[in-house]
């Protein structure tokens, strides 16, 4: 009987800390709202559930987060984040802030460009069933840097994958 109780408690105690981590790792990104310059756009679930409805993409001034017609996708994202700034101070800062963040061991890098046009690098870090997919911007053209937090179901580089396929497919 004891052992049964014990291994309830280790269960919930593990499902408390899994979900604590969850939310730990996007409050980690989420101090960069507060370097002067940068700006910050909050999309929570319920207005990502009425884009998915009317068909509307996830739109972040005149660039487009997440463009599903079908609902699909959007149903799959349960938080958007988006940090932009074009100021140079703040876009070092939150360059060199991202980067030590994305060097820890829990995110899989899916994309690294490194170019005159500037700079790409898209990663995931996977918690369970959710997934935090980040995506990191500078535009060397637009000087503008952009972080992008896709937190949900929604797994990258099996979007990639399917997209390849389909793509073959045609």
């Amino acid at each position: 009987m004891k052992c049964t109780l014990l291994k309830r408690m280790a269960v919930c105690a593990a499902a408390v800390c899994l979900t604590l981590s969850a939310g730990a790792q996007t409050k980690d990104f989420e101090k960069f709202a507060n370097i002067k310059g940068v700006e910050y756009v909050h999309v929570d679930k319920s207005m990502i559930e009425l884009a998915a409805q009317n068909g509307n993409p996830i739109k972040h001034g005149d660039n487009i987060i997440i463009g599903d017609t079908s609902g699909d996708i959007l149903r799959q994202v349960d938080d958007v984040k988006v940090f932009s700034c074009k100021a140079d101070k703040a876009a070092q800062k939150l360059k060199k802030g991202v980067l030590a963040l994305l060097k820890d061991e829990k995110f899989q890098s899916l994309i690294d460009v490194n170019g005159e046009d500037g700079y790409v690098k898209i990663c995931q870090s996977h918690n369970g069933e959710k997934t935090l997919n980040v995506i990191f911007v500078e535009d060397v053209e637009d000087k503008e840097t952009t972080l992008v937090l896709i937190d949900g179901s929604l797994d990258l580089a099996k979007l990639m994958e399917l997209v390849k396929q389909q793509a073959e497919e045609d």
